[in-house]
């Protein structure tokens, strides 16, 4: 039954994350006072500070249905609280670390070596050469690709990952019932190359709240970054700056010439962004192949 609480708990869509979280961590989740604790608002508000609204609509919610479509479409739920959550989430996001992940596909590219990705929607078409062979170059070294299944940048690399027999992870801005499959991935995908994550409720739609918090799920999976090009005031720029902040390597493409698309490039340089050169745009990456394989040494 904690599984089905914490559904409870996600589709009554008042709670707030810190409140999640709480439920999520109760110690009570291992034993039957858990469910006790569910059946009434008044015992939520009690034992766990729930406000009444939200314990109201938790003692109201069904999640029969979401839960049998989960397991209908084997997607696994894992909270915080279980030894199957990946630790470097609590490591490097601490109190930001999402309370639930719902996984579709190979879980155990949560735990190996991984490699963020991040760029512009609008890539520029030599960012876009840049990031296919970041993207193939990690790949080739046993490093699984994560990006947040966007056009542009996050596409690039997830797709050069797959098409170069690598594996990539798809962390998602809205709930795992409402994304689809896009048609660029539907003849490369298999259950062993990919995995698609979410750490929102089941039914929640795509939000630019949602977004900027996959950013940081992305950091935390990540045990490098690679951005190609960042704006100022962009999404980009955002997850660049919450990388150095949680204190995740970033290497950034350093242009001579650099697009409109990378004005904000050379502004993480300066903050302390390990620089990315190459010859004829193919980066040379063997620092940061370096630093992600002695992560797991």
């Amino acid at each position: 039954m904690y599984h089905k609480n914490i559904l409870k708990a996600m589709i009554s869509s008042k709670l707030t994350e810190q409140e999640l979280k709480r439920i999520v961590m109760q110690p009570a989740s291992i034993t039957a006072d858990y469910d006790k604790i569910f059946s009434t608002a008044e015992s939520l508000v009690n034992e766990l500070g729930i406000n009444p609204d939200a314990a109201e609509a938790i003692v109201l919610a069904n999640p029969e249905p979401v839960y049998d479509m989960l397991n209908r479409s084997h997607i696994k739920m894992i909270t915080e609280a279980e030894s199957a959550y990946p630790s470097r989430l609590i490591r490097t996001l601490g109190k930001n670390s999402p309370p639930v992940l719902f996984l579709l596909g190979n879980t155990e590219l949560l735990y190996g070596k991984n490699a963020g990705f991040t760029g512009s929607r609008r890539i520029s078409q030599r960012g876009e050469f840049i990031t296919q062979h970041a993207a193939k170059i990690l790949s080739a070294n046993g490093i699984t690709v994560v990006s947040g299944y966007a056009s542009g940048s996050d596409m690039a690399a997830h797709i050069s990952a797959l098409s170069s027999g690598g594996t990539t992870v798809f962390v998602l801005a809205e709930g795992i019932f409402n994304f689809r499959f896009k048609q660029d991935i539907l003849q490369l995908i298999s259950s062993e190359n990919c995995l698609f994550v979410s750490q929102f409720s089941p039914l929640a739609l795509w939000s630019g709240d949602a977004a900027l918090k996959r950013n940081e799920t992305i950091i935390g999976l990540s045990d490098a970054v690679i951005l190609t090009e960042a704006a100022y005031k962009s999404g980009t720029y955002s997850t660049g700056s919450r990388t150095l902040k949680f204190d995740v390597p970033l290497f950034v493409y350093d242009y001579a010439a650099p697009p409109s698309s990378a004005a904000a490039n050379c502004s993480f340089i300066s903050r302390g962004a390990k620089p990315l050169r190459g010859k004829k745009g193919i980066p040379n990456l063997s620092y940061a192949i370096e630093l992600i394989n002695s992560r797991h040494s």
